[in-house]
């Protein structure tokens, strides 16, 4: 996903453009490598360094996420290990009452 959002969307510093040459969006896998080939080695390394600069943040988003929330987690972890199933009902009134306690 990462990829994508550099080379088919444009998402990093690299710039606001597509850089996938269009026989990359093919479905036949050589076509692909000989797209990837198509690219110079620095621009590659650009890439792969704002696919990972992208990955890195979006896992410490997450792991913060988790942090932040790690309450909440373990109190649906205990439910599921007791129940093995939480219903749409369950989930909503675990919310309200959540968010109740939060703000």
């Amino acid at each position: 996903m990462a990829r994508q959002m550099v080379i088919n969307f444009g998402m990093s510093d690299i710039g606001p453009w597509s850089l996938m040459d269009p026989s990359a969006m093919s479905g036949d896998v050589i076509m692909r490598m000989m797209a990837r080939n198509s690219m110079s080695e620095n621009l590659q390394h650009r890439i792969d360094d704002a696919v990972k600069k992208i990955s890195i943040q979006a896992y410490e988003v997450a792991v913060q996420q988790i942090r932040d929330n790690r309450e909440a987690i373990d109190r649906i972890t205990e439910m599921l290990i007791e129940k093995e199933t939480i219903t749409g009902e369950w989930s909503q009134g675990f919310m309200i009452r959540a968010c109740r306690t939060w703000i």
